[in-house]
This record gives C-alpha cells, structure tokens and sequence, in this order.
C-alpha cells in the first residue's frame, strides 16, 4: 500500500497486482463508489483526523510504523 495525495489508475493496477500474486486472483471485483466515500470518511473520522500531519513524508512514515 502506499499514501499519497493523488492515486493514478496505474498505481491501482500495481497495487492490485501485488494482491493477485500475494493472495491469489479474486472471482469477483465489485467497485462502488458510494461504498468507498463511506468507507473514507469514516476511516477519516476515526483515523485521520486524530493526527495533525504536515507534510505527505509524515502521513507515509506513520502508515507504515502501523
């Protein structure tokens, strides 16, 4: 995984690449936008808005010391 301020549709496909050689190729993908804006508000909410992070390098060095 990785934090960045913008995700690019090629480093999704890496990503779920990655996945597909970790965890084997899923039989479906379902996608739902509504799905995920929830999800990220509430991962906001709960998460990120308990940290006040100045730069991009922080939010990268505290996803991955968790």
């Amino acid at each position: 995984m990785s934090v960045s301020q913008r995700i690019r549709s090629e480093d999704v496909l890496e990503q779920l690449y990655e996945l597909f050689l970790a965890r084997g190729i899923p039989e479906h993908i379902r996608s739902d936008n509504g799905y995920v804006e929830s999800f990220i508000a509430k991962m906001r909410d709960e998460l990120l808005n308990r940290e006040v992070l100045d730069t991009l390098a922080e939010g990268r060095q505290s996803f991955q010391a968790a």
